[in-house]
This record gives C-alpha cells, structure tokens and sequence, in this order.
C-alpha cells in the first residue's frame, strides 16, 4: 500500500510539473511571437537599422540562441542574423556560443 500511495504521488507531482513546463513553453511562445512583431514594426521604421539583444545572464542569452535557433528558417528568410565573438560579428552558425545577436531586415 505504501509503495503505492508513493507512486501515485510521484505520478501527480509529474503531472503537475508536466503542466507547469507546458504553460511555461506557451508563455515563452507568445513572448517570443509579441517580440518578432514589435521586430517588424521597428524595422519597418527604421529600415536601415540594426537591432542587439543581449542577455542579462550568459543563462538568459543561451534561452535567446535556443529560441532563434528553433525558429531559424523562419528567421534567415527576412532577417540577417550575426552572433557577437568577444567585439566581432560572425553570420549566425547554430549551436554555437554567443554573447549577443545582431538582426538586420531583409528588404527585397
């Protein structure tokens, strides 16, 4: 009974945690979609600029890598996209390290 009792609380618990990383990945898909808008309507402003994000921690610039990586196809096909080495700019490789990104929009 006890053995039980144990994993159906195990079993609830990674429910819970199932549901939570679930709301999570929605939310962080609907800030991500809020900031590529607000991306388009800058650059159709400001045509000839160039927008750098950084993180606040080297953690929060890794999410930021992993979420253009995930949408790159998208990505490259109206932006140009650069990662930051030490003060240099290199074309965006997937799956390499950067301090920072660097967009600039694609007009035909």
């Amino acid at each position: 009974m006890f053995t039980t009792l144990l994993l159906v609380t195990r079993t609830l618990k990674q429910v819970r945690l199932t549901t939570w990383l679930y709301l999570i990945i929605l939310i962080a898909k609907k800030v991500l979609a809020t900031v590529v808008a607000a991306l388009y309507a800058f650059f159709d402003k400001h045509p000839d600029a160039f927008v750098y994000v950084t993180g606040s921690t080297s953690a929060r610039t890794r999410l930021y890598r992993m979420g253009i990586t995930k949408f790159y196809e998208e990505m490259v096909q109206d932006f140009d996209l650069y990662g930051q080495v030490g003060d240099e700019f290199y074309d965006f490789e997937i799956d390499k390290d950067y301090a920072g990104f660097l967009a600039q929009r694609k007009f035909d």
